[in-house]
């Protein structure tokens, strides 16, 4: 009976998940600890922490009833992404975010005619509404991840590589972010370092067995590594809901 109720944990993705959400949820009490009590010692009140609780609560009457049914009528992998983008519209980082999408071999072959995005959008950046600064997420998919710091990165955007490493330390993967800093990469943020935007290359310089998926029909779906896309995305996350 135990082996066959812990068998899900045999499975990696499983596992992320179930010890992720047990994260979450031991932060989410937390929280709703300390909110209670900071109602209490603001207010003194039984009755005002009672109706803190009780609002909180009312959802989950209606939605408890009828979600099961509605959830079973979707795909659930669009209905998680929808309700966690939710979440973080209800808790809005301490500042903006902007997302550019672009490739530095857009075009080619020369360097001349390349990083047509980022020469676009570096010559519309308004001096009113100006980034801090940037992050390119060039390669960072790789199964066995490690990001040296780029050498222009260094040079040129050396707090925005700072606050990333530091970002990384905090959430226990220092060892895929080693201190040291690795070779010169030419891409998008060149770019924008020219145009006045400190902007820190995140790369892994290595991408499969010998490098063997860098620019080549090997670069799939498949050979990209689910654990270190989501580590990359916990360090952005960091960044942005630790103010930057």
């Amino acid at each position: 009976m135990i082996a066959s109720t812990f068998r899900g944990l045999r499975h990696r993705n499983f596992r992320l998940w179930f010890f992720g959400q047990l994260t979450s949820l031991v932060g989410t009490w937390m929280q709703t600890i300390a909110q209670n009590w900071l109602v209490y010692e603001l207010t003194g009140s039984a009755r005002d922490l009672g109706i803190v609780n009780f609002v909180g609560a009312v959802p989950l009457v209606p939605l408890t009833l009828y979600a099961g049914a509605i959830v079973d009528r979707f795909e659930k992998r669009k209905v998680i992404f929808w309700c966690q983008a939710a979440m973080m519209a209800l808790a809005p980082p301490p500042l903006g975010v902007d997302l550019l999408f672009v490739d530095g071999e857009d075009y080619g072959p020369s360097v001349e005619d390349m990083f047509l995005g980022a020469r676009r959008y570096a010559a519309r950046i308004d001096a009113s509404d100006r980034p801090v600064y940037g992050l390119l997420l060039d390669l960072v998919g790789d199964a066995d991840p490690r990001f040296e710091i780029e050498e222009l990165s260094a040079q040129a955007a050396p707090v925005v590589v700072r606050k990333v490493w530091e970002a990384a330390e905090r959430l226990g993967y220092a060892q895929y972010f080693p201190n040291t800093v690795g070779a010169r990469v030419i891409d998008d943020h060149v770019i924008l370092i020219d145009a006045g935007l400190p902007t820190a290359n995140l790369i892994d310089f290595v991408y499969g067995p010998n490098n063997r998926y860098w620019h080549t029909p090997e670069d799939t779906p498949e050979n990209v590594s689910a654990f270190t896309l989501g580590m990359v995305g916990e360090v952005v996350a960091e960044l942005v809901y630790s103010g930057g």
